[in-house]
């Protein structure tokens, strides 16, 4: 059903016209429940800006890390006797009496397998703990490769020992966020052999064909090996990342892990990141079906500032509810602002499953200024009746062929009826068509500045 200048709910007509205010604010529909962290607002140039305040996470003891520097033993965290590695900061932070802690890395060397996180989960209770950049690049590098690994020849490849080899990444080939690219994972040593810029392993031995052929530098060319970190925010707990690109590698499960209470006694857990890139490996031999760039579980608050997801096995941002008790769904939040997904799935031989962003269990979601595109299948969905809301949002050039944006009720687990408002939304760059958005029946679909009728089964509802 297609009806135009239709009230929605105790939505404003004037609202629904911009999706703000006269004031150029955003208005959230009062039944879009989460509180939102921040404002945002248009500002002269049209372009949605905002008003978070990054600092109420970073007050905290200072423990300083540097990799270069710092001690794991004899280092107290002081900027004169600092830390070598993250994971040292975390586990003092996980085990100490005080309330916050920021982690303070000083170092510009990347920090390999086993250096930022732990093999062992992190759980924090009634805490917020941040790691942020103290350096000169103003980044933090943590990726799962070994420093120390030995190469031989074997004819034009190179040859090491390594089992659950999982992820090659070539340091030196950049896509055009300047973002390392994986190598392309083959299933026989012949192909690989036969094709620069492949790996392949047997799962005893992993070997790698070079850009230049050249031995691989085991600063630049990381093997990244299958596990996966986890955090898991108890209480009032919350988890603030920045400038951090964690460069991942699937085994079966996702590199990255943020976890609220999987019990279901209670709704926790608040996770922030700013200026982030979560890479996944994607390019993963075939033996391996699952991994996301970054997975969050259960966790009530989910906000992602100017992040980048990218090389997922699967998805890019997928955000899980399935623990959280059905009424308490729609208060849970994913935020996206200004964030980009990309080349997720793209060696996943599935039928259209892998997506740019994804949130589950009839959570809620605000996605605002961000794009999604090259990966196998919609680009921004969710599912088990959700509440989304887009705005300026463009998903574009999704591999399998589908729709771009796609909100449904298919499958149980749904905390009731899903809806989506889709304000000044394009597909690549252009106004939405028919083949753009798929819903089910169930689904109510509102869009604000576009001119799209009849799609889907739903019922869309065109706002100009």
């Amino acid at each position: 059903m297609s009806v135009a200048r239709r009230a929605i709910d105790d939505i404003a007509l004037r609202v629904l016209s911009r999706g703000f205010d006269e004031y150029g604010f955003f208005a959230k529909p009062a039944d879009f429940t989460p509180t939102l962290p921040c404002a945002f607002f248009r500002d002269a140039a049209g372009d949605i800006q905002h008003d978070m305040d990054f600092t109420q996470y970073t007050g905290g003891t200072a423990l300083y890390v540097n990799y270069d520097t710092g001690n794991d033993t004899s280092g107290d965290g002081s900027s004169g006797t600092p830390y070598k590695t993250v994971q040292k900061a975390l586990i003092v932070a996980e085990a100490g009496g005080d309330a916050a802690y920021c982690v303070k890395v000083t170092s510009d060397t990347a920090f390999p397998r086993n250096t930022f996180w732990r093999s062992t989960q992190y759980s924090f209770t009634d805490k917020t703990i941040a790691v942020i950049p103290d350096n000169t690049s103003g980044r933090i590098i943590a990726h799962y490769g070994e420093t120390t690994r030995a190469w031989v020849a074997d004819e034009n490849v190179w040859k090491s020992t390594r089992s659950v080899a999982r992820s090659v990444f070539d340091m030196d080939d950049l896509d055009d966020n300047g973002l390392p690219k994986p190598y392309t994972g083959v299933v026989d040593l012949a192909s690989c052999k036969a094709t620069s810029k492949t790996w392949y392993t047997d799962e005893t031995y992993v070997w790698v064909n070079t850009a230049d052929g050249l031995v691989p530098d085991n600063a630049k060319i990381l093997v990244g090996v299958g596990v996966t970190n986890i955090a898991v925010l108890l209480g009032t707990s919350k988890l603030y990342l920045e400038g951090i690109t964690h460069i991942g590698a699937s085994n079966n499960n996702d590199p990255l892990s943020i976890r609220g209470d999987l019990t279901g006694a209670s709704t926790v857990g608040h996770f922030v990141a700013k200026d982030c890139n979560f890479l996944g490996g994607n390019l993963v031999y075939a033996a391996t079906s699952a991994g996301n760039a970054i997975a969050t579980a259960a966790v009530e608050s989910a906000y992602f500032f100017d992040c980048r997801a990218a090389y997922g096995r699967r998805d890019g941002f997928n955000l899980h509810y399935s623990q959280v008790t059905t009424n308490d769904r729609r208060g849970c939040l994913g935020l996206f602002y200004g964030c980009e997904s990309y080349d997720n799935g793209t060696a996943d031989a599935g039928t259209g499953s892998d997506n740019a962003f994804t949130s589950h269990e009839g959570a809620s979601q605000l996605i605002i200024a961000s794009e999604g595109y090259n990966c196998r299948g919609p680009l921004l969905i969710n599912v088990n009746g959700c509440y989304s809301i887009a705005v300026d949002c463009n998903m574009r050039d999704n591999v399998y062929g589908g729709a771009a944006y796609q909100f449904t009720t298919d499958t149980p687990g749904g905390g009731g009826d899903g809806k989506a408002i889709l304000i000044n939304c394009t597909h690549d760059g252009e106004t939405l068509s028919t083949t753009d958005l798929n819903t089910d029946a169930a689904m109510a679909v509102y869009l604000i500045g576009s001119d799209l009728t009849n799609v889907g089964s739903g019922s869309v509802v065109t706002v100009r």
